[in-house]
């Protein structure tokens, strides 16, 4: 989860992408993006789902495919990927921020953020698969 974040926020820092993933979770629940209270419940949330949830989902598939390795890792997480890019706009738009009008609108896979975002989604959450499934498969890969 740390890897894909820095690499998120080094796009962010850069200029590639407006993409905040844990300012627009924290928009699920509260209507103003740029407070202390949105960031840091976003912050607990894309905690808790990176560190928890979705690991406990690619263990489940890694174990029901018998495989862990980084590159079945990987390719988990170009699905994850891919479902996060194209589950994009509905989230943004569902969101009490979005619901406001005061977060810019997300578009098709995420272009509205940033032409960059869509290939940066896809590039953080493959390698965020790929340490995973390094992880899971334990030394000696």
């Amino acid at each position: 989860m740390l890897a894909a974040s820095a690499l998120l926020a080094a796009a962010r820092a850069l200029g590639w992408t407006r993409l905040a993933p844990a300012r627009l979770l924290g928009c699920l629940f509260l209507s103003e993006p740029r407070g202390l209270t949105n960031l840091t419940l976003g912050l607990a949330l894309e905690f808790g789902l990176g560190t928890l949830a979705f690991p406990a989902l690619y263990a489940f598939v890694f174990h029901l495919s018998a495989r862990a390795d980084v590159r079945t890792g990987a390719m988990l997480g170009l699905v994850h990927g891919l479902a996060t890019a194209f589950s994009l706009p509905l989230i943004a738009r569902s969101g009490r921020c979005g619901r406001r009008g005061v977060m810019a609108p997300a578009g098709l896979l995420g272009w509205g953020l940033g032409p960059a975002t869509p290939v940066l989604l896809l590039l953080a959450h493959t390698v965020y698969g790929a340490l995973l499934g390094y992880v899971y498969a334990g030394p000696g890969l």
